[in-house]
Formats: structure tokens, sequence, C-alpha cells
């Protein structure tokens, strides 16, 4: 498969399964592969309270392995916020998604579940939060993967972390981690005050 029809058949397998977008944002010149990444933003509704932000793009080619063990993957990203956000705010999400998807063509290692990566800065709308936790599908009813003919294409869930969590995740299982998370706190919200650290 050609990538613009990769890609193509990618914007259409997220329209069918998380329903059509709202917005979205377009970068440019991204490292390696990526000559454009949008990043689609679907807002709250009636059902979902949530604001979702995903990636396409970043599947135009496997991730390099770098020192990963396995073969390298093609994926996208998604970050699910509970709530509606400003455009400044869904921006700045954009932005920080955008950043991450570049990551493995400029490290040369691939990202991918119980990974964790740190950022410069607070991730938007999440402070305190400076790193993140790669997970699976956070919810039930979420896809792990994209089945797009003989390709696939790995959904990797973007959750903001504080530097305790990351430490935290540094000494466990990922799958223990991310349900001892989701126990304590509410991974789609802003942490409260306590819990940041």
């Amino acid at each position: 498969m050609t990538a613009p029809a990769l890609l193509r058949d990618v914007h259409r397998a997220l329209h069918d399964t998380f329903g059509p977008e709202d917005d979205g944002y377009t970068y440019l010149s991204g490292p390696g592969p990526i000559d454009r990444l949008d990043v689609l933003v679907r807002r709250p509704r009636d059902r979902d309270p949530m604001t979702s932000l995903i990636t396409v793009g970043m599947s135009i080619e496997p991730m390099p392995a770098g020192d990963a063990p396995g073969d390298s993957r093609r994926a996208e990203l998604r970050l699910a916020r509970r709530g509606g956000l400003t455009v400044a705010e869904e921006e700045a999400v954009a932005q920080q998604l955008a950043n991450i998807a570049a990551h493995p063509w400029i490290t040369g290692n691939r990202l991918d579940w119980g990974h964790t990566l740190g950022i410069d800065t607070d991730f938007p709308t999440f402070p305190g939060c400076r790193a993140v936790f790669l997970s699976g599908p956070a919810a039930a009813n979420m896809p792990d993967c994209l089945y797009l003919g003989e390709e696939s294409v790995r959904i990797i869930t973007v959750i903001p972390i504080t530097g305790g969590e990351r430490a935290r995740a540094a000494t466990m299982r990922p799958v223990d981690f991310i349900a001892e998370l989701m126990a304590d706190v509410d991974i789609h919200s802003e942490r409260p005050a306590m819990v940041a650290d």
C-alpha cells in the first residue's frame, strides 16, 4: 500500500471508529518520513464527555526499532481529556502530540505501550505532568489497533503523568502501573494539587 493510500485508510478508520472530527491542526516538514502530521480534534458530545485528539501521519512508515526488541511498528497517538478545551488549549495539546510523534525519528527508538517519556515542560492542560505514559486502550470500548488490509496501525494512548508517577512506573510492570494509576486518579483530568509532584 502506498503511503498516501495508507494515511487515507488510517483517517477513514479513525473516522469510522471515533466519529467525525470537529477540527484539526497540521504540522509540516517533520523529521524523517513525516512530511505532514495532522492532529484531529473531536470535542465532547452528549454521551462522550471527552475531548479526543489523535494523530494521522506518524504511521507513514514503521517506527525505527532502535534498541527495542521486536519489529518496528506503525502507530498513531491518541489523548483523551475530560471536558472541553479552549482553541488555544487544543492547539497546545496538538503541538505536544506532534512533538511526541516525531520522537522515534529524532532518537531512532520506537514508542510502544508501557514506555514513559519525559517532556520539557508541563503537558498542556495537565499542570505538574512533565512526562507521559504510553498505554494500550484505557477503556474497554477502545480499539488497540486499526487493521487495514495487510497493515496494522497500533493506537498508543498518551497519558500525562507526574514525576512521582513516572518514578512509580519505573518500578512496576506496565499493566500493574496503569491499573493502579487508574484506581488512584482520573487519568483524563488535571491531577489534584496533592497528587501532582
